[in-house]
Order: C-alpha cells, then structure tokens, then sequence
C-alpha cells in the first residue's frame, strides 16, 4: 500500500511539474510576441508565406528563404483560423508546434518514466533559446521538432527494425529536408552515435536493406511533394540539392563567423553588455544526464548524448554562427536533462533527492531571472540570444511612415537606396504602394517624398538635400537609417 502511495505522490508531483512548464511555456512567449519588433528573417518569411496566401504562388527560391514547410503550414492554418496577416499573429499560429514538441518530449518516459518527461518539457519551457525562437516566424520550431522525432525513431528503428518505423523515419527526414537546408549537419552529427548504437544492439545494415530502402522512398516523396510545390514547380526538385551550393557559401560568410567556444559560450555564465547572461542551469542538468546515461547504462539517452556531444561540437567547427541555431540542439538537451534530475530523485540516497530538489529549485530560479533579462531587452543588442535584430528605435521610424501614409495616401513616393538589407521595411510598409527598393544608386535619384538610406551609402547619393528635413533612425545594431522627408510633408507630419 505504502508502494503504492508513494507512485501517485510521484505521479501527481510529476503533474505538478508539467503544469509548471505549460506555465513557463506559453506566458513568457505571449508577453515577448507582442513586444518584440519583426526580424529581419521574419519579416521575409511572412512575405513569402502572404505571397503564397494572396496568389496561391510559391517556387523554392535555393538562393532565398529555407524550406516550403513553414509556409504551406501557416497557409493551412490561416485558412483554418482565418487569422489576420500580422507577425504577431503569425507567431502564435506556431504555438501547435511547440504542444507536438511538448508532446515529442513526453515520448522519452517510454525509456524511463512520466516524471523525466516532464522535467525534459520544464527545461524547454525554461530555456531562454527555446522561449525566443520558438516565438519567431521562422523554420526553427519545425526543425527541432523533426530533429528530435527523427532521433527518437531512428534508435526504435535499429533497436526494433519494422517497416512502420522505417517509414515514419523517412518521413521526418523528408520533414526536415523540406524544412531547413542545414539538416544535413544533423545527418553528420548522427553518424557516430547511430554506430555505437548499430555495434551495441547488433543491428545490421545489410540485414535491412529493405527497411533502408522503405526509408529513401518515404524521404523522397516528402521532399518532392514540398520541392515541387506539389506538381506546380518542378524546378523546385532540383533547386532543392543546388541550395547547397548557396548554403555552403553562406557559411563561410565573414559577416557571421564567430570563435570556436561562441556555442559553449552562450550555455555559461558570461558578462554582455554588462548583465549576466547564459543557459547555465540547462547545461549543468544535461551533464549530469549525460554521466547517468553511461552509469545507469541506459542506452536511449546514452544516444541522444553523444548525438548532442557531436552536434555542438560540429555546429562550433562551422565558422557561420547564430543563436537559432541551437533551438535543434536545446530540444534533445531538455530530454537528457530530464533524464538527469530524474535520476537523481530515483535514487533511494536521501542527498540525491536534497540534491534533486536544489537543482529543481536553482534550475527555475536562474532561469526566470534570464526570461526576465530577454524580455527586458527583447530588441535591445545587449540580448545575446537575439542577433542583428531590429532594435526598438525603428518603431518610430514606423510611426514617421504611417503619418506621412496618412497624410498622402496612395500619393506617397518612398525610395530605399542601402547596400545592407532593408528588411522588415517591405513587410511593414507593404501598404504604401508607392515604396521603392534600391541596392546602388542611381544617376539620378527619384522625386520622392521620402528617401531613406543607409551610413554606407548615404554619401553616394546625389539630390538637393535642402529640400528634405534630415532625421536618423535605427534598424539594426551599428546600422543607422537615415531618412529625408519634403520639408512641407515634414511640416504636416509634426503638426
């Protein structure tokens, strides 16, 4: 009886746990989607995905946006919930996505219990990465879903090789192929492990060749079905393989190279702009997951932590880096952390639970001060979770526009000449019609009301300055707009 007692108290403890995450996973987020301004990236999927909605038109641009599956999901669900084209609302229709990945981590208590699932959701629900880029309109939450599921099915398939799992294995890789080029790295990352765990269990390739065939086929009509735009694009099939060459490219960008340990970085404490920051309670929890694979001999876990091992260490030895990055690897972090502290609440030693509790405790108070600091500065360059995001002075520059709309209606004539990208403009100002975009300047510069520009090309351009109101206005870290508005328009506008 006693026995019994205690599996409902562990059972309603757990329950107590997972409400706690749905908590942290969702009222963070909401309160930074209506804060945080559009990325860059965002604002260029959302007009990606409104092209598609509008004129029923999407061809796989290899030197573009990413994969089809962001778009053709959001176009589903915008018929579904008929909601309105705004990256406010374009990120909330992500938040399926992050249940399923919920869901995804609840898996892993087939190989241990209810309560490592739990505490696996509690630490996605705490992870500051997790918070800010499951609540971009971007491929992230997609990618580390898939990733995760792609795992999860590729250790059944080898420790009960079946058509079933053979088949759903090569669906989710078709899902992350069509949702990110840079599966290709997960592919990578998952060679080494997939080995030890083909040598422990005995499985043989050659043995289930067929399965492995089922898996190529099952792969393949994904990625056809998306690549394609079903049936619209064929083009499209082959774009698919040639964004490697672009993507290859784009990794060695000097723009974005950072050091080796940048990754390790961002999981320690660490000073920026003044303020600590750094996932550390996330790191620590999966260590100690990662020392309970091996010592409880578990071999689920022991997987999933040298898959992470090797994943990080591969993401650290491309120079082109970025925080998003890390969202696929944060996911299979959160289950070897559950695992982890639920390891030590197992054991029958009564400092293993003092410990358990302290980490539990520690883990939540750490991480709501970090949720603190990134919503605090949710467009501020002193985040370092965001990067080259569009900071919160660009709101007024926002705001300058709309008057200047209001007062001009479809009249208005708005030239961008900068060499950086302009990006959110296009999105945010789609509906003043009369808005152009430049990447040189021309010999001679258009009649318009309102001229922007960027500091590398502002000398460049050639018009009577005297006849414009000069202001200065910031997109991104260390890029300064700066707009010239007709002196009787400007007149108008600070009326």
């Amino acid at each position: 009886m006693n026995y019994k007692k205690y599996l409902n108290l562990k059972f309603l403890f757990a329950l107590t746990i997972l409400a706690t995450a749905f908590f942290y996973m969702f009222i963070p987020r909401n309160a930074l989607i209506e804060k945080r301004l559009a990325h860059a990236d965002e604002s260029e999927q959302a007009s990606t995905y409104l092209k598609l909605k509008l004129e029923n038109e999407y061809n796989y641009n290899p030197h573009g946006p990413h994969g089809p599956i962001l778009y053709y999901y959001t176009n589903l669900f915008s018929d579904i919930f008929d909601i309105e084209d705004t990256i406010e609302n374009l990120r909330k229709a992500l938040f399926p996505i992050l249940i399923f990945s919920c869901l995804a981590l609840l898996l892993i208590s087939i190989k241990s219990s209810f309560l490592t699932g739990s505490l696996a959701v509690l630490f996605y629900g705490l992870s500051v990465i997790s918070i800010i880029y499951t609540s971009y309109f971007v491929h992230e939450s997609f990618f580390a879903l898939f990733t995760f599921l792609f795992l999860h099915t590729l250790y059944f398939c080898v420790q009960k090789p079946s058509w079933k799992n053979f088949v759903l294995l090569g669906f989710f890789i078709g899902l992350m192929q069509s949702t990110k080029e840079t599966s290709v790295i997960v592919f990578c990352a998952t060679l080494f492990p997939f080995v030890l765990l083909e040598v422990k269990s005995k499985f043989s390739v050659s043995k289930n060749s067929k399965y492995i065939f089922a898996t190529a086929i099952s792969a393949l009509l994904v990625y056809v079905a998306f690549y394609s735009s079903f049936g619209k694009n064929w083009n499209g099939v082959i774009d698919g393989f040639l964004s490697y060459t672009h993507f290859a490219e784009k990794s060695s960008s000097v723009a974005h190279t950072k050091e080796f340990f940048y990754y390790f970085k961002l999981f320690l404490p660490f000073k920026h702009g003044g303020i600590y920051f750094g996932e550390f309670a996330l790191f620590i929890a999966t260590i100690i997951g990662i020392a309970f694979s091996f010592i409880n001999k578990n071999s689920y876990f022991r997987f999933l932590s040298i898959f992470c091992m090797f994943y990080i260490t591969l993401l650290s030895l491309i120079d082109y880096k970025t925080p998003w990055l890390l969202l696929s690897l944060v996911l299979p972090m959160c289950a070897v952390s559950g695992y982890g502290l639920a390891s030590l609440f197992e054991k029958k030693n009564f400092w293993s639970k003092i410990l358990f509790f302290v980490l539990l405790f520690g883990t939540i108070y750490w991480q709501s001060k970090q949720i603190f600091l990134i919503k605090r500065y949710a467009n501020d360059p002193r985040n370092p979770y965001i990067y080259v995001h569009t900071v919160g002075d660009y709101k007024n520059f926002l705001l300058r526009m709309e008057k200047a709309h209001q007062i001009k209606g479809d009249d208005l004539k708005t030239s961008f000449y900068m060499r950086h990208s302009p990006w959110p403009s296009p999105w945010y100002l789609r509906q003043i019609k009369g808005t152009t975009y430049h990447n040189r300047p021309n010999k001679k510069i258009k009649d318009s009301h309102i001229i922007i520009t960027d500091n590398t090309m502002q000398d460049n351009l050639n018009f009577d300055k005297s006849l414009y109101q000069e202001e200065f206005y910031g997109l991104r870290e260390n890029l300064i707009l700066t707009v010239y508005i007709k002196k009787n328009l400007f007149e108008e506008i600070i009326k």
